[in-house]
């Protein structure tokens, strides 16, 4: 195990030489102490997210949450007021599984690449069917109205266009909609009025993003 850029043997080394210098025996102790704390943090913290993590997978995977993106998939997005009530409630049952989601990942409870890997064409499929829908949902309920997933999707748009610098990610997302496949990528999504409404609530009123950015 490495601590501070070296082997664990010169991490120890160092700690000895420091507690010389704070205290003997008693500042060997508590350095000790700091350094066991700090890894068995960082190891919590690690196991917290594939946690997280393997909950989502266990929670997208049975069949009726299956069954509710793909009857989102199926939408007519612009159509939105001809929805029918079965409809609505699966569009709002499935909003609320992308809050729960969203809020792992603003609270950097779940590692965002590894999501966007198994679960990116979900996520960027699921914001372009329902940006239309939320938008108008927010006019009468308020803007608080999916508040997690729109501030989590330009973190999510800004990791799918990483990943397709570094070829991890697709350059294009598709849509099957009947016999019409919709091709979604970063460019389409950032320029659709529906997705930049839905977005927005990832900013500040002065327009700048706001930083809840996180390193991975």
């Amino acid at each position: 195990m490495d601590v501070v850029g070296g082997s664990s043997s010169g991490a120890w080394n160092y700690v000895v030489t420091v507690a010389g210098l704070i205290g003997g025996v008693g500042g060997l102790v508590a350095l000790a102490s700091m350094v066991v704390t700090y890894y068995l943090y960082r190891d919590s913290r690690h196991w917290q997210r594939v946690d997280a993590f393997l909950r989502i997978v266990d929670r997208l995977e049975t069949p009726d949450k299956r069954d509710l993106r793909k009857s989102v998939y199926n939408l007519d997005r612009l159509a939105f007021t001809q929805w029918t009530t079965d409809q609505q409630r699966n569009a709002e049952m499935w909003i609320a599984e992308l809050d729960l989601i969203a809020i792992l990942i603003l609270n950097q409870h779940v590692h965002l690449r590894a999501l966007c890997e198994m679960y990116g064409d979900v996520l960027v499929r699921s914001a372009y069917q329902l940006a239309p829908y939320i938008a108008r949902a927010r006019e009468d309920k308020g803007r608080q109205f999916a508040l997690p997933f729109g501030r989590a999707t330009f973190l999510l748009e800004a990791t799918w266009r990483r990943g397709i610098g570094k070829r991890i990610f697709p350059e294009e997302i598709r849509l099957q909609q009947g016999a019409r496949p919709i091709c979604l990528t970063p460019d389409i999504m950032a320029a659709d009025e529906h997705c930049k409404t839905l977005s927005a609530s990832g900013f500040r009123l002065d327009g700048k993003r706001k930083h809840f950015w996180m390193k991975h």
